[in-house]
């Protein structure tokens, strides 16, 4: 995709890429000749329509179920049509405060964890009266507000910005368990932003570890955060080369993937 990265670099992205995937479908590249059925491992989300009391959501639920609908054609393509994903989309669901009760830094290593856990706590339980939580294998947060507004484009809750304890549970006012986990969204994440933090919640936690790390080195994001103050400096494992290290090269073009090509 960049022409500068030189062949050896090339085939090692690749064989990484492979790797991800291995580890968060076992089966998408184990028999390649049954590979092409229409049959998928579908992974089942909520999405949780989250406004705020001094902020009007400048989109719409049709917005929202078109940007899944792209990230289901990027998994199914990625993963050679073994693995999908279906959500179900809620109302809008206003949360107590202002956005700026839960703005958070850009910088992963400055967040206030506090606020992240205040967000999804409001979220949830706010969605808790007319959703079966029990029917999802994770939960994503979709906000009506800016990047600038928030503080992140996206980010993983859980396992990620809280940590990732196999033993945490997210509990709705109601009693009802989260499960899985939950990623974070502002209404302007590229396509490439939701693979990356979901994939996170999809990849689970083994052994009190993140199977699907950030392949970016967080020390160097903290001085360089956001696209604009260079978030590329912090690119130095995986560079452009794989989702889970760069979301994305140019905002108009799809996420990094496979070489055989792209969604």
């Amino acid at each position: 995709m960049i022409v500068e990265f030189n062949r050896r670099r090339s085939i090692f992205g690749s064989v990484i890429f492979v790797v991800l995937i291995w580890l968060m479908y076992p089966t998408v590249i184990a028999q390649p000749q049954e590979q092409h059925r229409n049959v998928c491992e579908k992974r089942k989300g909520l999405v949780i329509l989250v406004e705020f009391p001094d902020i009007i959501p400048p989109v719409g639920e049709g917005f929202v179920r078109e940007r899944f609908k792209k990230l289901d054609v990027y998994i199914r393509e990625m993963s050679y049509g073994k693995v999908c994903t279906e959500v179900d989309v809620t109302g809008w669901h206003r949360l107590p405060d202002s956005i700026k009760r839960y703005s958070i830094s850009p910088a992963n290593l400055q967040v206030d964890k506090s606020r992240v856990a205040k967000l999804i706590q409001d979220a949830i339980d706010a969605a808790d009266g007319k959703n079966d939580f029990s029917r999802y294998s994770f939960v994503v947060l979709f906000l009506g507000a800016q990047f600038k507004e928030y503080g992140m484009v996206g980010l993983c809750g859980y396992p990620g910005m809280l940590g990732w304890k196999q033993e945490m549970v997210f509990r709705t006012k109601g009693g009802q368990i989260v499960q899985g986990g939950v990623a974070i969204f502002t209404y302007q994440a590229h396509l490439g932003t939701l693979f990356h933090d979901i994939a996170h919640v999809w990849g689970g936690v083994s052994a009190g570890k993140r199977i699907l790390p950030c392949l970016y080195d967080h020390d160097i994001q903290a001085k360089h955060p956001t696209r604009n103050a260079g978030f590329g400096e912090a690119l130095i494992h995986m560079g452009y080369w794989d989702p889970l290290s760069c979301h994305f090269y140019k905002r108009d073009v799809p996420p990094p993937g496979y070489p055989h090509g792209r969604s």
